[in-house]
């Protein structure tokens, strides 16, 4: 008989005390950044005067897939000796 006062006052506060469910978020999806493309533009920007070919490859982030020499600035007067570089394709995004 006393077990019967115990269950009737003990349950519920043993089930007060027990913790509550709580509804769970589901887990983020993440996703891989997309490859980053290569922007004259933005590599441009990178470029000063006097760089040395390693210096201005180094600052536009990229390795040029072929070099040539060539003479830049025919239009201006004064053209100067230059190299042209090509960036590879799947650098651009194209």
């Amino acid at each position: 008989m006393r077990h019967i006062p115990l269950l009737l006052f003990g349950y519920p506060l043993l089930t007060a005390c027990a913790p509550t469910q709580q509804a769970v978020a589901p887990s983020p999806t993440y996703q891989a950044a997309p490859a980053p493309t290569f922007s004259a533009g933005q590599a441009s920007l990178r470029l000063k005067v006097g760089m040395t070919e390693k210096e201005a490859i180094a600052a536009i982030g990229w390795q040029p897939d072929s070099a040539e020499a060539s003479t830049c600035g025919g239009e201006t007067g004064s053209p100067w000796q230059c190299r042209i570089v090509s960036i590879p394709r799947q650098s651009r995004g194209l």
